[in-house]
């Protein structure tokens, strides 16, 4: 059977679902939200793996992706909110590792164990690496949000962001106020990224 509309639970920087009669899936608590059905016809007619909402702040990226993962169906969605700790690559990790835990049968216990060993941090791609197993063969039908993508300024935790991009085959959906880095004009041009920008 496929996913039907869940309740949820926001704890933390996660957004952990609950199962209904209809099964499971997302349904996002609204208040005060706008429906804006062109924005969401572009992103379900889009067939990018990865969606970038960029826009200053007060346009509505986040209350777009909430409410366009909302309207999907036989998808199980991570939400993972950055704040400014985002920025050490470790934290952004163990936050990616335990929101795509959250919504799979996948443990983010091989991470926390890797960063807790006394060793020094791994690399950023070593890092996208343990993230990415978490769910294993189980993607294809997850979809991580990265809420405020905008928080984890640094070197390191862009790159990996971009190599998880490129090593996971989840579809991925940021909210930022700046395009990253990674987001070359390359991959925007041949269709592996979509990018909403101020038309929010």
């Amino acid at each position: 059977p496929g996913l039907g509309r869940a309740n949820v639970r926001w704890q933390g920087r996660r957004c952990l679902t609950e199962p209904t009669r209809e099964g499971t899936g997302l349904a996002v608590h609204r208040r005060h939200i706008v429906n804006r059905p062109r924005l969401t016809k572009l992103l379900h007619e889009s067939e990018a793996r990865i969606i970038l909402l960029v826009a200053p702040a007060g346009y509505g990226k986040t209350t777009l992706a909430r409410d366009w993962v909302s309207e999907l169906s036989d998808v199980r969605v991570a939400w993972y909110r950055a704040e400014s700790a985002s920025a050490d690559s470790a934290a952004l990790a163990t936050g990616l590792a335990e929101a795509l835990s959250s919504v799979t049968d996948g443990s983010s216990q091989r991470l926390v164990a890797r960063l807790s060993s006394g060793g020094p941090v791994p690399e950023p791609v070593s890092l996208a690496k343990l993230v990415a197993d978490v769910i294993g063969e189980t993607a294809p039908d997850v979809l991580l949000v990265i809420d405020d993508y905008n928080r984890a300024s640094s070197p390191e935790a862009e790159q990996l962001v971009d190599a998880l991009a490129r090593i996971a085959s989840f579809r991925l959906v940021i909210t930022t106020r700046s395009r990253p880095s990674w987001a070359t004009a390359r991959r925007l041009l041949y269709g592996e990224i979509h990018e909403l920008g101020r038309e929010m």
